[in-house]
């Protein structure tokens, strides 16, 4: 299992999901997850930070309807 893969079932998000709060696609999201394509580090730590409590689901969410 990849880091990203362990990463997202922790935080209970879908492919869709990530693709939602990464602004890419699920292909995409897809090939980070299978490790075809390398993650990007911003993905790595937004995730972290939700991971971590510094940030949360509802504030990202905020964020990104204010900025689509």
């Amino acid at each position: 299992m990849t880091p990203l893969k362990a990463q997202m079932l922790r935080l209970g998000l879908t492919v869709r999901d990530a693709a939602l709060l990464t602004g890419s696609t699920t292909r995409t999201v897809e090939l980070w997850r299978a490790g075809s394509n390398p993650t990007p580090r911003a993905v790595t730590l937004l995730l972290t930070a939700l991971e971590e409590g510094k940030i949360d689901i509802d504030w990202l969410a905020q964020r990104l309807e204010a900025n689509p």
